[in-house]
């Protein structure tokens, strides 16, 4: 199945969870490259490649793109 669509447009917070931007250092670089990176086209060029009647729904793209930008460590 496909992913769910970004829940980050959600305008109204959860009064008892802290947001990660509240916590986190916002000049880290891959914060910083996070902003910069289209989400949107990745979710729409990769989301088509997805089956939408077999099995659970997907990771969420960006969770999946996102993870290959993470330096890997042996």
């Amino acid at each position: 199945m496909r992913p769910r669509p970004s829940s980050n447009t959600d305008p109204q917070g959860d009064l008892f969870k802290v947001e990660l931007e509240a916590i986190i250092n916002p000049d880290y670089p891959l914060v910083r490259l996070a902003h910069q990176i289209d989400w949107t086209f990745f979710e729409r060029e990769l989301g088509e490649h997805f089956c939408e009647h077999n099995g659970a729904p997907a990771k969420p793209v960006r969770l999946m793109v996102g993870l290959h930008y993470l330096p890997g460590r042996v």
